[in-house]
C-alpha cells in the first residue's frame, strides 16, 4: 500500500511506450534541443519510448528561395533513406542517420510533426489554389504527410500546432492563429492526430514571459509540458 502526506498527490504514472518509435520532425521547437530535457529526451525519459529527434532550427513547412529544404523533402529524404539532400552538422541529418544505423525491425512507428512558427515569422502563405503547392504552408504540410502515410501507411501521425510566439511576422497581416487553425484543419482532412498547442498549452500573451526563454522558444518547464502532451496522444 502506497502512503502519501495529507494533501500530497501521487506521483504521475506515464505509459509504457518501449514498443514504441517515435520520428520527431519540426523546427527549432524541437531541433535545437538533444539533451535529457529536449521534448524528445522528456518522452523518451518517462516512458522509455524509442525516439529520434530529426528536428531542424530555424527550417519551416513551406519552400522559399533562401531555403535549401523543408518539411515535404525532409519526409522524402527520410522515406527514401536519402542522406545526400540533408544538411550536414544538423540535428534533422544526425536524427535521420541515427535512425538509418538503427532500422528498428519491431515496435510502434509514431510521426509527431511540428511546423509552423517559422511560416508565420516569414510571412508564408497558407493555402493556394493548389492543394500541394509546397511554397504554401497548408501545401508542404500537405505533400509531406501525404508522403509518410504512403510510406507507412500502419503509422501513427501527429501534428501539433504552433504554439504562442510574442514575436511579431514580417508580414502585418499574419496571424499566428491562422497557422495553427490550418494544421487542425489538415489533421482532420488528413485523418491524422493533433495537439492543438496553441489553444491548449496554456502559453499565451499574459504569461509567455514564464514559459518562452526568448518571445519563441520553450524553455525547460514548457519543454516538460510539450512531452506530457505529446505521449498522451501517442497510441490513441
Amino acid at each position: 500500500m502506497s502512503w502519501y502526506p495529507p494533501g500530497a498527490l501521487p506521483p504521475p504514472i506515464y505509459p509504457d511506450l518501449s514498443d514504441t518509435v517515435v520520428i520527431f520532425f519540426g523546427d527549432s521547437i524541437f531541433g535545437n534541443y538533444s539533451d535529457g530535457m529536449s521534448i524528445p529526451g522528456v518522452v523518451h525519459a518517462l516512458t522509455n519510448a524509442v525516439v529520434y529527434n530529426c528536428g531542424y532550427g530555424g527550417n519551416s513547412a513551406a519552400m522559399d528561395e533562401k531555403t535549401l529544404i523543408t518539411f515535404p523533402g525532409i519526409a522524402s529524404a527520410f522515406a527514401e533513406q536519402d542522406l545526400s539532400v540533408l544538411p550536414q552538422n544538423t540535428q534533422v541529418c544526425a536524427g535521420v542517420t541515427e535512425y538509418m544505423n538503427s532500422l528498428p525491425q519491431s515496435g510502434n512507428l509514431c510521426f509527431v510533426v511540428n511546423y509552423g512558427v517559422n511560416d508565420y515569422l516569414n510571412g508564408h502563405p497558407i493555402f493556394s489554389d493548389d492543394p500541394y503547392d509546397i511554397t504554401t504552408f497548408g501545401g508542404a504540410v500537405r505533400t509531406a504527410v501525404t508522403c509518410l502515410k504512403g510510406n507507412y501507411p500502419d503509422a501513427q501521425i501527429i501534428l501539433c500546432t504552433p504554439l504562442y510566439s510574442a514575436r511579431p511576422s514580417v508580414t502585418d497581416t499574419a496571424n499566428l492563429q491562422d497557422y495553427a487553425d490550418a494544421v487542425v484543419f489538415l489533421a482532420h482532412e488528413l485523418d491524422v492526430d493533433c495537439i492543438d498547442n496553441y489553444r491548449y498549452l496554456g502559453i499565451d500573451s499574459t504569461n509567455h514571459q514564464i514559459y518562452l526563454t526568448d518571445l519563441v522558444h520553450p524553455n525547460e518547464q514548457a519543454r516538460f509540458i510539450i512531452a506530457k502532451q505529446i505521449i498522451s496522444a501517442i497510441g490513441k
